[in-house]
């Protein structure tokens, strides 16, 4: 029993964390339209194709080292194999969406408010 409490209690923050979010959600086919524009504080700008590039070099590489840690944690047995690879998918799903929308971040998820500074509010 204590052994299932201490996988627990590794598990749920690595998962927050590597996922970027409180809560794990099928994604219907048609997003609803609110999270297919950049949110109000995020200035509507187009980056040039070498900002793409290294935005994707960027995030590619955070996506790599990430799959690093799951990896690690699959084999030290506080991921099963299969929570693993659904955490590597949703990265590389989020990766694409990403890349389609030409790497700029798109509208607020899961009820989460966006940070004071993203939005140039101060406190």
């Amino acid at each position: 029993m204590k052994h299932v409490i201490q996988k627990v209690v590794y598990v749920i923050p690595l998962t927050l964390m590597l996922l970027g979010t409180t809560s794990v959600h099928a994604q219907s086919p048609q997003m609803p339209q609110q999270y297919q524009q950049p949110s109000p504080g995020i200035k509507q700008v187009k980056l040039s194709d070498p900002q793409k590039a290294e935005l994707a070099k960027l995030h590619k590489q955070m996506i790599k080292d990430k799959t690093k840690i799951i990896e690690k944690y699959v084999s030290y047995g506080i991921l099963s194999k299969a929570q693993g690879q659904m955490m590597i998918t949703h990265m590389e799903r989020r990766y694409e969406k990403l890349e389609k929308n030409g790497f700029l971040p798109t509208g607020l998820h899961h009820g989460h408010q966006m940070h004071h500074s993203w939005n140039g509010q101060t406190r």
